[in-house]
């Protein structure tokens, strides 16, 4: 049913609908790709609709992924000037917070452990 995908697309923040969050047929897939797939009714929004009412998305690596994948299209939409200070003390640059995921290492590894429990919450909204 449309209202189910309308509803799980509703309680995503809008901020989110554009970063993909489920990789389905070797594409990353955005709620709004998806929602406009199943409001036309096509075989492939059908198939998206059906794993979101069931609740089956995938396997924990690729969540993993999908998670890094949003994190590092949030970090290089940032001004080039951007910076994050740690409590340590320690300012990451953008282009340290992009090389520090890429390689899940140290603070990188944080944001992706974040950014995969918010993938979970929006899956499973």
């Amino acid at each position: 049913m449309l209202e189910v995908v309308e509803r799980w697309y509703n309680k995503i923040p809008p901020i989110h609908r554009d970063l993909p969050l489920i990789f389905y047929k070797g594409k990353y897939w955005t709620p709004k790709e998806i929602l406009n797939e199943v409001r036309k009714g096509t075989r492939l929004g059908e198939e998206l609709q059906r794993m979101i009412e069931a609740r089956k998305f995938t396997d924990a690596k690729t969540l993993k992924e999908i998670a890094k994948k949003r994190l590092l299209e949030i970090i290089k939409g940032l001004p080039e000037s951007y910076g994050v200070a740690s409590f340590s003390g320690k300012v990451y640059t953008k282009e340290d917070l992009i090389k520090l995921v890429e390689e899940e290492k140290d603070f990188g590894k944080t944001l992706i452990e974040r950014e995969l429990e918010i993938v979970k919450e929006e899956l499973y909204a």
